[in-house]
């Protein structure tokens, strides 16, 4: 994780006034890599930008110290630590919201999701497994594997190296590695046995599933951090519109796979594919019942009013 220079900002946005066409390129910004990041694409070579490919605990340890403006955490893993540690920070915007699809591996002879079939599963424990789990709850046959990278390579060779290759009926996967994995094979034809978001909202009446969001720090000048919302809401709906608005911003990384940790040609076409990348802004104060059903999947509940930025 590249470090930020932003505390040098912090004290001039907290105290000064400015005005909406002040240059926001003095916000330090941190963001995982994945998805999420392609939101600040605007961004992309300003040294006040970095990303995180590592424990989101890194990101934690920048904010609980301070270091940074905005910060993009999943939005269950950020209101947790803003309600134990005491962050200093608000809950903004969610900007993303699920990318996850089970794929058919093709040897389910009844090609029907029962406890017969072998699923494959990544990330245990975090948002994948728990909303996964939410909707599938009656499935025992369930099987981990310790990235989506493995998951993807289970999907692939219809088997899951991992337990004495055992056969893959059903593999859990994220954009844009499903697009990649399906461009890759065409001769495979694997297909999408259900949309993991469609499945939420048919259980949650509607609710969608609000993933990763923009926490911002508190004491920063509103009108700075209004107008830099705002900037982001501009370009993440400019990207929906013209995915290739990506290339443009892309040249100023020298090494875009690494720093963003995500192909960028499958996140592109992901993107045109009726956005399976699940890119999007809303502000939460405008879907607290969103929010609200979501954060309960964690045992996240009574949630302060406090918590949300207005």
């Amino acid at each position: 994780m590249r470090k930020i220079a932003g505390l040098l900002f912090l004290l001039p946005l907290a105290l000064t006034g400015c005005n909406k066409n002040q240059d926001l390129d003095k916000l330090s910004i941190l963001a995982p890599t994945g998805a999420p990041a392609l939101a600040f694409y605007r961004f992309y070579g300003n040294s006040n930008f970095s990303t995180n490919s590592g424990e989101v605990s890194n990101i934690i340890s920048e904010m609980v110290f301070g270091n940074v403006d905005v910060a993009v955490l999943p939005t269950n893993v950020g209101i947790k630590n803003i309600k134990n540690k005491g962050l200093d920070y608000k809950l903004a915007s969610t900007i993303t919201f699920g990318n996850l699809f089970l794929v058919s591996a093709g040897n389910d002879e009844n090609k029907t999701l029962d406890n017969d079939d072998y699923v494959v599963l990544f990330q245990k424990g975090s948002v994948p497994d728990v909303i996964f789990c939410d909707i599938y709850n009656d499935l025992s046959n369930v099987h981990y594997v310790a990235s989506a990278q493995v998951a993807s390579a289970c999907l692939v060779s219809g088997i899951d190296v991992t337990n004495n290759n055992a056969k893959v009926d059903y593999v859990l996967m994220a954009e844009p590695a499903l697009t990649k994995v399906q461009k890759s094979h065409p001769e495979k034809d694997f297909k999408v046995f259900a949309n993991i978001q469609t499945e939420y909202k048919n259980k949650h009446d509607n609710h969608e599933i609000f993933q990763a969001s923009i926490f911002v720090k508190n004491g920063l000048n509103k009108e700075y951090i209004d107008a830099f919302l705002s900037q982001i809401k501009v370009d993440i709906n400019s990207l929906l519109n013209n995915p290739d608005v990506l290339d443009e911003y892309i040249q100023k990384i020298a090494d875009p796979q690494s720093f963003l940790g995500i192909d960028v040609t499958s996140a592109k076409e992901s993107l045109k594919e009726n956005n399976r990348l699940g890119l999007n802004y809303k502000k939460c104060d405008e879907y607290k019942g969103d929010v609200r059903t979501f954060l309960e999947l964690f045992g996240e509940k009574d949630i302060n009013e406090e918590v949300f930025y207005k």
